[in-house]
C-alpha cells in the first residue's frame, strides 16, 4: 500500500528555499523531476526533489499540495550533482531554483505556455467603457470576445500591431476583463522506422547463405538489403534507419515489406539523434591524432594525467604549453584513458560555436560517443543531446560553461581549454557562476581529474600552481619541430610621422601581406571591435550619437549604413545631419572589422593585386553554420586573408598560415578594468600563436600598437609568460586585486536612476564592516545605463589571507541582502551578486 511522501523540491522561482510537497509513493523520487503547481494562479513548474521524508501529518503539512506528475523513470540527478548544484547556490548566494533551472537545459522540461483569453460574463457596460476610454484596449477586447481560442500575448502583440501590449494586458488583468491560462508543451525524441537481421538468420549461417544466394537469383534489390543490413551489423550492431535504406540501395518499401513477410527482417522504432552528423559535412580536420607519435614533454604530461586518474581521487593539473605545443593531443590522450576505465570525460571550451575545428578532431578520434551542447541548438537538438548523456550513450561531452551541469555518470576527467578565458563567467541570467572554478569544485566531489589548459594561464590558475593547489605541467615547445612564429612590433607613433600607414595599415604590414599571398599562403587579422567605425562625430560641436538605451556611443556598421548599439541591439539609419547643432559635417571615428576589409580592398587593388578577403564576427557568423563556412572556404585555401575580432584567436589550427596582423594592439589596454594588461596579453599572444603551426613554414606575426612600451604588448613580443606574470602579479598584490583578494560586485538597476541610487546606498549600510573586507561607495559603473536600466554599484574585496574560503565575504553579503529584502526591496528594482566578478562593466 501506498503511503504520503514529503517532498522538498528546488523550483524556477528566485526565492532561497526548497517548497514542500507531497505524493503517495513506496518509490525514493530524490534527483527526479517532478511536474507541480505553484502559486495562486496554480501554474505548473518543473522542478527537481532534493530531500524525501515521511511525516505524521502534522498541522503545518495538513494543506500541502500534491505532485502533479513524476517526469523520470530514475533520477536525472544523482547525489554528487545535487550536492554541486547546493555548492553553487551557498556561493554564489544563488536561490536554490535558479541554479536547478541552469543545469536543466531548455526543451528537457515541460515548458509552460501563458496564453490570455477574455472573462466572457463581462458586462456590455464595461466593454463601452473601454470603447470610449481607451481604442487599444478595446481593440484587444473586441478581438478576444469574437474568437473561441485563448492566444499568447506574442501573437496578439503581432495580429493587432500593438507594441505596449503589456501595459494594456496588464490593466484589463488587473480589472478581472481576462485571465491567463497555462498549458504544458513537452518536447519528445523523434521517432523513426528502422530494420535489422532476423535472430534467426543471423545465427543460422548456412540458412543465410542459402536465402542470399536464392535471394541473388530472384529478387536482387531484396539481396541487397540483407547484404547491407549484414555489413552494418559487423560495424555498428544497430538497427538501420528506413530512409537511409532507401537512400544508399534506391529501394522501395514494397521490397522491404516482402522481406518482412518472409520473416527475414524486422521492422521496429526508434528514437533518432536530430544532433547526428551529416557525412556530407566539410570537415575541418581529416586525420586521426591519436595515432601522432608524442614528442618527450607531451609523453610525460600524458604519463602524469593517466597516473593521477588512476589514484581514482580528484587530481588538479594545469597544463601550460605555448601555442602550438599539442595541448589537444594530451586531451585525447587523457579522455581515451578515461573511456579505458569506463568512466566518461568533460571538455569545457570558452565559446562552443567558435571551435568547429576542435569538435571535428574529437569526432575522428571518438565517433559516436560524443554530445555536443552550445548556444545556436535547437530545444529538440539539446533534448537529445541531453537524453544521450543521460542515458549513457555519450560518454564524452563537448561544451561551453552550461556543459558543466551534463549529467555524466562515473565522471573522471574533465578539461577547461583556455581556461582564461573570460567567456567561463556567467553573467547572465543568475547563477553568475565561473565554470572553470566550478569544473574544480565538480571534480573534487566527483574524485575526478581536471585539467585546466592554457598557453597564457589566468593569474589565479597559475598562482594556485605557484602555490602548489594545481599540479603544473609544462611544454615548451612546439609539436612536430614547428618554431614560435617571429614578431615584430610597429610603432604607430613614429610610422604615421613618417608617412607608412595608409588607413590604419603599416607600410611594412601592406608588404607582408602581399609577400604572403603571391606564395598563396594564409593571413590572419586581427581588429577586436566590429563595425565599420567605433562612432561618427559632429566635426563642427563634437557630439557623438548615443544609443537611448545605454550610455554608449553607436557603432557605424557600412554595410546597411545603420548605427548600432552592441548591448542592447538599438539601431538607426545613419544620419547626415546632426542632432545637436544641425551641423552636416559628421565623420568617422575608429576602424571596425569591416571597415578594415574595405580599406584593405582599396590598398591592394591600388598596387594590382588580387586577394579573395573574408571576415569572421557576429555580424557575419551570426547564423547556424555561418563560422563553419568562412572558416572551410579560408583552410581550403579559397580565401587569402581572414579578417575577424577575437573569434580568430581561437582553436584555429591552420597550417597554411603564416602571417597575423593585429592592427591595434591597443583596444583592451583603454578599458577601465582590472583585469585589461592581462586580457591584452592572452588575446596578444592567442592570435601570434596561430602562425607558423607548420614545422616547413615560418611563421610571423606583426603587431601595430601606439603604446610600444606597454609591458603587456611587451612580454608578447618576447614570448615570455612569466615576465609578465611577475610583473602583473606585484601590482595585483599592491592594489588588492584577485589572485590576492576576492573582488565582487553587487549591481542595482532601474528605470529610475534616483531609486537604483537610493537601493544601492540602503543596501551598502546593511554592509557589517569587518578588517578582512573593503567596501566601495555605491557608484555607477563605466557603462552607467543599459537597456534603460540606470544602474549602481557596490563593490567589495575580500582579502583571501584573512578569509580563505569566502564565508565570512558570503556571510556579510547574505545578511545585508536579508536586511535588504526585509526593508527596501521591491519590483523596480533589481539586484545582482557577482561573486569573484570579473569586471565592473
Amino acid at each position: 500500500m501506498y503511503k504520503y511522501n514529503y517532498l522538498k523540491i528546488a523550483l524556477p522561482v528566485p526565492l532561497n528555499t526548497l517548497f514542500t510537497y507531497r505524493f503517495a509513493t513506496n518509490e525514493n523520487l530524490t534527483g527526479c523531476r517532478v511536474l507541480v503547481t505553484f502559486g495562486n494562479n496554480k501554474r505548473n513548474l518543473t522542478g527537481v526533489v532534493f530531500e524525501q521524508f515521511e511525516s505524521d501529518n502534522s498541522n503545518n503539512l495538513n494543506k500541502i499540495r500534491d505532485i502533479v506528475e513524476v517526469l523520470d523513470a530514475k533520477p536525472v540527478f544523482d547525489a554528487k550533482m545535487l550536492n554541486f548544484l547546493q555548492w553553487i547556490s551557498t556561493y554564489y548566494i544563488s536561490p536554490i531554483g535558479e541554479t536547478v533551472k541552469a543545469a536543466i537545459p531548455a526543451g528537457i522540461s515541460p515548458k509552460t505556455i501563458m496564453r490570455i483569453l477574455p472573462v466572457r460574463e463581462t458586462s456590455e457596460q464595461a466593454i463601452q467603457e473601454i470603447y470610449r476610454n481607451n481604442p487599444t484596449r478595446y481593440k484587444i477586447m473586441d478581438f478576444l470576445l469574437n474568437n473561441t481560442s485563448a492566444f499568447t500575448l506574442e501573437y496578439l502583440e503581432k495580429k493587432l500591431e500593438i507594441n505596449n501590449i503589456h501595459y494594456h494586458i496588464t490593466y484589463l488583468l488587473e480589472r478581472n476583463l481576462i485571465a491567463f491560462e497555462f498549458q504544458a508543451k513537452n518536447i519528445k525524441s523523434k521517432i523513426q522506422k528502422a530494420i535489422y537481421l532476423n535472430d534467426e538468420l543471423m545465427n543460422d549461417k548456412e540458412k543465410l547463405i542459402n536465402t542470399l544466394n536464392f535471394l541473388d537469383k530472384k529478387s536482387p534489390k531484396q539481396s541487397a538489403i540483407i547484404s547491407f543490413l549484414l555489413i552494418n551489423n559487423a560495424n555498428i550492431n544497430a538497427p538501420v534507419l528506413l530512409t537511409d535504406i532507401k537512400l544508399k540501395i534506391d529501394t522501395s518499401l514494397s521490397v522491404v515489406n516482402s522481406l518482412i513477410k518472409k520473416k527475414l527482417i524486422n521492422i521496429v522504432d526508434i528514437p533518432v539523434n536530430r544532433n547526428a552528423r551529416k557525412s556530407n559535412i566539410d570537415k575541418l580536420a581529416t586525420k586521426n591524432e591519436a595515432v601522432l607519435k608524442l614528442t618527450d614533454e607531451q609523453l610525460f604530461c600524458v604519463r602524469e594525467i593517466d597516473a593521477g586518474m588512476e589514484g581514482n581521487s580528484f587530481k588538479p593539473y594545469l597544463l601550460h604549453g605555448v601555442t602550438g605545443s599539442g595541448k589537444t593531443l594530451i586531451y585525447i590522450h587523457a579522455i581515451e584513458k578515461a573511456i579505458s576505465m569506463g568512466k566518461s570525460a568533460l571538455l569545457l571550451v570558452p565559446e562552443i560555436s567558435l571551435t568547429p575545428q576542435l569538435i571535428d578532431r574529437f569526432e575522428i578520434v571518438f565517433p559516436q560517443k560524443i554530445s555536443v551542447f552550445h548556444s545556436k541548438m535547437s530545444d529538440a537538438e539539446r533534448f537529445d543531446s541531453w537524453n544521450a548523456v543521460h542515458s549513457g550513450h555519450s560518454q564524452i561531452v563537448i561544451g561551453a560553461r552550461s556543459a558543466l551541469f551534463a549529467p555524466l555518470k562515473n565522471l573522471g576527467l574533465i578539461i577547461v581549454d583556455e581556461e582564461h578565458e573570460s567567456s567561463y563567467k556567467q553573467s547572465s541570467p543568475a547563477p553568475y557562476y565561473q565554470a572553470r572554478d566550478c569544473a574544480m569544485v565538480r571534480a573534487k566531489i566527483e574524485n575526478a581529474a581536471i585539467i585546466l589548459g592554457s598557453a597564457t594561464p589566468s593569474m589565479e590558475t597559475y598562482f594556485n600552481s605557484e602555490h602548489g593547489k594545481i599540479k603544473r605541467l609544462e611544454i615548451k615547445k612546439r609539436a612536430d619541430k614547428a618554431e614560435l612564429p617571429k614578431i615584430k612590433l610597429i610603432d604607430m607613433r613614429s610610422a604615421n610621422t613618417s608617412g607608412q600607414v595608409i588607413h590604419g595599415f603599416s607600410r611594412e604590414l601592406i608588404d607582408k601581406i602581399k609577400e604572403k599571398i603571391s606564395r598563396k599562403e594564409g593571413v590572419i587579422l586581427l581588429q577586436n571591435k566590429r563595425g565599420f567605425s567605433n562612432f561618427i562625430e559632429c566635426k563642427d560641436c563634437g557630439a557623438i550619437p548615443q544609443c537611448k538605451h545605454c550610455s554608449i556611443s553607436l557603432t557605424f556598421h557600412q554595410i546597411n549604413q545603420t548605427l548600432r548599439c552592441h548591448y542592447c541591439g538599438y539601431t538607426l539609419k545613419i544620419i547626415h545631419i546632426c542632432d545637436v547643432c544641425g551641423g552636416t559635417s559628421l565623420g568617422r571615428i575608429g576602424r571596425g572589422t569591416q571597415r578594415i576589409e574595405e580599406d584593405l580592398h582599396s590598398i591592394l587593388a591600388s598596387e594590382n593585386v588580387e586577394a579573395n578577403i573574408v571576415r569572421l564576427d557576429l555580424d557575419t557568423a551570426g547564423a547556424k553554420g555561418a563560422h563553419r563556412k568562412i572558416l572551410q572556404q579560408f583552410a581550403n585555401g579559397g580565401s587569402d586573408i581572414l579578417i575577424g575580432t577575437q573569434m580568430v584567436a581561437k582553436g584555429l589550427d591552420f597550417d597554411r598560415v603564416t602571417l597575423v596582423g593585429v592592427i591595434n594592439a591597443d583596444i583592451q589596454l583603454q578599458l577601465p578594468d582590472f583585469r585589461a594588461n592581462e586580457r591584452t596579453f592572452q588575446l596578444l599572444s592567442q592570435v601570434a600563436g596561430r602562425a607558423g603551426r607548420n614545422s616547413e613554414k615560418q611563421g610571423e606575426v606583426i603587431i601595430q600598437t601606439f603604446q610600444p612600451h606597454a609591458y603587456a604588448i611587451n612580454s608578447v613580443i618576447k614570448n615570455d609568460f612569466i615576465d609578465f606574470y611577475n610583473i602583473e602579479i606585484a601590482k595585483r598584490a599592491t592594489s588588492q586585486f584577485p589572485p590576492f583578494t576576492r573582488f565582487c560586485v553587487i549591481e542595482f538597476s532601474s528605470l529610475d536612476e534616483e531609486k537604483a541610487m537610493q537601493h544601492a546606498q540602503s543596501f551598502f549600510s546593511q554592509l557589517k564592516h569587518h578588517q578582512s573586507l573593503k567596501f566601495y561607495l555605491p557608484q555607477p559603473p563605466p557603462i552607467a545605463k543599459l537597456n534603460n536600466r540606470f544602474r549602481q554599484q557596490v563593490v567589495v574585496k575580500s582579502d583571501k589571507s584573512a578569509d580563505a574560503a569566502g564565508k565570512y565575504l558570503r556571510y556579510v553579503i547574505a545578511s545585508a541582502l536579508e536586511q535588504y529584502n526585509k526593508n527596501t526591496a521591491n519590483s523596480a528594482v533589481r539586484i545582482k551578486i557577482d561573486i569573484d566578478s570579473f569586471s565592473s562593466f
